[in-house]
This record gives C-alpha cells, sequence and structure tokens, in this order.
C-alpha cells in the first residue's frame, strides 16, 4: 500500500472516529504545516514520523492503525 493509501485511511479512522486532526497532531508531536504537506504530497514522513503518527491514531482510536 503506498503513503497515499495508508494516510487516506488514517484521515477516514479519524473522521469515524469523530476526533479532530489537531487531536492527532499534539497526541504525535507534529504539527499543522508537517500534516498539511504529507497532504499535499510535497512529502512523506520519515518512517518513525509515521509509527509515531499511528502509534497516536491507535491511542485516540481504540482501533489498530496497520501501517
Amino acid at each position: 500500500m503506498a503513503f497515499s493509501d495508508d494516510f487516506l485511511a488514517l484521515k477516514r479512522s479519524l473522521s469515524d472516529a469523530n476526533i479532530p486532526v489537531k487531536e492527532l497532531w499534539r497526541e504525535a508531536g507534529i504539527n499543522r504545516t508537517t500534516w498539511n504537506r504529507w497532504d499535499d504530497g510535497v512529502f512523506s514522513p520519515r518512517r518513525d514520523t509515521w509509527d509515531a503518527v499511528l502509534a497516536a491514531a491507535e491511542r485516540l482510536t481504540g482501533q489498530s492503525q496497520a501501517a
């Protein structure tokens, strides 16, 4: 699965759980600009950063965020 697919799935998971993306940013320790660059396809995250985001999403949603 490509990063863009993983990213879309993560955004959908947050939306389904009614969790604002801003809450994920805080939990994962990333800023809005970084998220927007990923969303715009400007660049993809480093693996360790993406793993931290997935772990934060899992804590917030209570659901596994498979990489």
